[in-house]
């Protein structure tokens, strides 16, 4: 995460500041942590923006379902430290999951729940699409994505 100072200017009192204290007045800014965002296998890797409160309760709480029950194609026991936290004790799932066309990181079921996070318009418009219901996934296919991703299977 990169940090950048900002200086702003303004004409009259602001959260009982006077003028003159607010004339100029250097505010922190941080940018936004930015995470991996659930894939289609050869396109081109891609993040999101961790920005909390972008969905509503009900989408989370479904999108989360969707997440956390699509086929597994990696499952750990135990956890890891959470991508949004400095805090050790922020724990996530570990695991690597996929509805056939897209793959994700099981966290991310964790994230959408905890922080209300979208995890990018052209995934949720797939998942919107199919209203939240997980399609088949052929042993097939999950076999060419673990080969793709060069995990055992």
């Amino acid at each position: 995460m990169t940090d950048r100072w900002m200086v702003v200017k303004n004409s009259g009192p602001w959260f009982g500041l006077s003028h003159a204290q607010l004339h100029e007045v250097e505010i922190h800014v941080s940018d936004m942590k930015q995470i991996p965002a659930p894939f289609k296998l050869n396109e081109p890797a891609r993040t999101v923006p961790a920005e909390p409160d972008r969905l509503t309760i009900e989408v989370s709480e479904r999108l989360a379902e969707y997440l956390e029950t699509a086929e597994d194609l990696v499952l750990a026991p135990g956890t890891r430290q959470s991508p949004l936290s400095d805090n050790p004790e922020h724990r996530v799932r570990v695991g690597v999951m996929t509805d056939g066309e897209w793959v994700w990181d099981l966290a991310w079921a964790d994230l959408v729940r905890e922080s209300r996070i979208s995890p990018g318009d052209d995934f949720m418009h797939h998942v919107e699409r199919l209203d939240f219901l997980l399609p088949e996934v052929s042993e097939e296919r999950i076999m060419e994505l673990c080969e793709a991703l060069d995990i055992p299977y």
